[in-house]
């Protein structure tokens, strides 16, 4: 087999299945799937049993000692050259091996995700790429991640080439490890590459660790976070050699554990407070990347860690508000600029075109056309009341000359023959009789 995919549970029934049968349904069959249980109290062994059916499925239920240890010992299992994770609450696409399957000579790949939110009729989806390109240095690739701020600082959204793992591995008791170990294996890659496509579907849930209100769990997070900072600060300034680089590097970083506490609670928020300014994390600020965000941040920290947190929850309540108001501004702007255009096009533009059309009709029918029937009506007039009546009087008048003048003198001389030829009669009827 080639690739390996690990799944690490921890009461997650609700979402386990949808997760195990998006790997199970793979475009790709060469795959092993790794599932390990860590200790789970709810229904997912039953839902891990149903699984071992398959032969490509191997699965480990071992007691719990959290997240970091689970992925560790899932790592020592894999046998193929490559893996992934895949956490048991979100789900991948059909096609994910089958795209990486492309890239079999590259230390990692890399692809985007679509956040997932979980509602009660139609998950809400939203696009995060990272863009392609590739790189021989794992370097460069850092810092082309952090100028495009698509910088997945988790384990899954790559795939990894085992031989990474050797001298690496997820630091126990701590929620966030994979912080510091996926900017490590990034910088050790001598090859990765990072492809324009989402092949991953993190979900939102509110059960997750990464979104607890649990006040022990913020503490916690906190913890992880600062021991994060330290060491990935210490290692730049020891094994970076580019001032600039390392500058940048540290920056992105300082800018990242700022905004951690964003969500943190008063009184955890205060000790974290506290816990930054000791290290005066202001100085760490890079306000040559990203100068619109570092240099407001700067300015306000340098004064004091507590201010800039209220600012952000004062406007973590006043932006909704504003930017409520503002889509509203731009939806009648936006209505009163159509009505507009409404008008320009119907009234205007249509109007003209119809009237012009009006014009166009009038003419024809009450000037061209009716024109064209006034003059046939003329000529029928010049016709029938002239030419023809002219000609019928002319026939009258040529009647009445023939019958008055010529027929009649026909007449009065067939009449004299006529009396003369009776009389002639008469006298020889007389003659005969005597």
């Amino acid at each position: 087999m080639k690739y390996s995919v690990i799944v690490v549970n921890y009461n997650n029934e609700k979402y386990l299945n949808r997760c195990l049968d998006s790997i199970m349904n793979q475009t790709y069959k060469n795959f092993e799937l790794i599932i390990v249980d860590d200790g789970s109290t709810d229904k997912s062994r039953d839902i891990i049993n149903s699984y071992k059916k398959y032969e490509n499925v191997t699965v480990y239920f071992k007691e719990n000692t959290g997240i970091a240890d689970a992925r560790n010992f899932a790592i020592q299992k894999v046998k193929t050259k490559y893996f992934t994770f895949v956490d048991s609450d979100d789900y991948i696409d059909s096609e994910l091996l089958e795209r990486c399957s492309k890239y079999d000579n590259y230390d990692m790949v890399s692809f985007g995700c679509y956040y997932v939110y979980p509602k009660l009729r139609k998950d809400k989806v939203e696009k995060n790429a990272k863009g392609e390109f590739q790189s021989k240095n794992g370097e460069e690739v850092l810092e082309k991640y952090i100028e495009k701020l698509c910088l997945f600082l988790v384990p899954w959204g790559y795939m990894y080439n085992v031989e990474l793992f050797k001298e690496l591995s997820y630091v126990v008791n701590y929620i966030h490890e994979d912080v510091y170990l996926t900017t490590l294996l990034i910088l050790k890659s001598k090859k990765t590459i990072s492809l324009d496509y989402c092949g991953y579907y993190y979900v939102q849930s509110k059960e997750s660790i990464t979104r607890t209100k649990n006040e022990q769990k913020m503490r916690e997070k906190m913890k992880s976070m600062l021991y994060n900072f330290d060491y990935l600060k210490e290692y730049f300034i020891k094994n970076i050699k580019d001032a600039n680089l390392r500058k940048i590097y540290i920056g992105y970083y300082a800018n990242l554990l700022l905004s951690t506490g964003n969500d943190f609670s008063r009184r955890v928020k205060n000790d974290f407070c506290d816990e930054l300014e000791k290290r005066k994390l202001y100085d760490d600020f890079n306000t040559d990347v990203f100068p619109e965000i570092s240099k407001p941040r700067y300015r306000i920290c340098k004064r004091s860690f507590k201010a800039y947190y209220k600012i952000y929850s004062f406007m973590k309540v006043v932006s909704p508000i504003y930017y409520k108001i503002r889509d509203v501004y731009y939806f009648f702007k936006y209505k009163v600029f159509m009505r507009a255009l409404y008008f320009i096009y119907y009234r205007i533009i249509k109007g003209s075109y119809y009237f012009g059309l009006r014009c166009l009709r009038f003419t024809y029918y009450r000037i061209i056309r009716r024109g064209y029937h006034f003059g046939l009506r003329v000529l029928r007039f010049i016709y029938y009341r002239i030419v023809r009546r002219g000609y019928h009087f002319g026939l009258r008048v040529l009647r009445f000359i023939y019958h008055r003048t010529i027929n009649r003198k026909k007449y009065s001389m067939n009449s004299k023959r006529k009396s003369l030829g009776d009389q002639n009669v008469e006298k020889k009827v007389k003659k005969r009789k005597k």
